[in-house]
């Protein structure tokens, strides 16, 4: 249960460092105009107005709302789990389950608003340059971070599952 409270506590705090950064920079960047979009070689090629990117915060965090409670959910709904021999399971082992999902749920929600403040630090930086452009290298290496987050994750669910249904069967 501590773990579940922990994991829970740190995705609030994720969410209001994200809105909280992207409020600040709503009253703060320079223009209205933000480059948020970068080709390949670094420079921006995509933009939206500061209003706009701030609706956008609001409409990720929903978003990362929503699937973190579907992830959640999904495992409260017995008949939605897509588990090979779920129904196999002991009435402590779906529980089992439920309880390590809605807790796991928790800590994707945080991998991705992780993602999105880095990403929103990134278009910050490049957007308080002359020209606004950005380093790829520190594109990628926030994309690679976010990409190992999910597999790591991935790979955290699919061994509680399997440690799970050896308790059980």
């Amino acid at each position: 249960m501590r773990t579940f409270m922990r994991a829970r506590n740190i995705f609030f705090a994720l969410v209001a460092v994200y809105l909280l950064h992207g409020i600040v920079r709503f009253f703060t960047m320079p223009s209205n105009v933000l480059a948020t979009h970068f080709g390949l070689d670094g420079n921006a090629n995509g933009w939206m107005s500061s209003g706009a990117f701030l609706l956008f915060h609001l409409f990720m965090v929903t978003f990362i709302f929503g699937l973190r409670w579907f992830l959640s959910a999904t495992a409260r709904w017995q008949k939605g789990i897509n588990i090979p021999e779920y129904h196999l399971l002991s009435e402590a082992g779906k529980l089992a389950f439920v309880h390590f999902m809605e807790n796991h749920s928790w800590v994707f929600g945080s991998l991705m608003i992780v993602f999105f403040t880095l990403l929103d630090i990134v278009i910050v930086l490049a957007n308080t340059q002359s020209f606004a452009r950005t380093s790829m290298v520190i594109g990628l290496i926030v994309t690679v971070f976010f990409l190992g987050s999910v597999a790591w994750w991935t790979i955290a669910l699919l061994m509680a599952i399997q440690r799970i249904k050896k308790q059980n069967l």
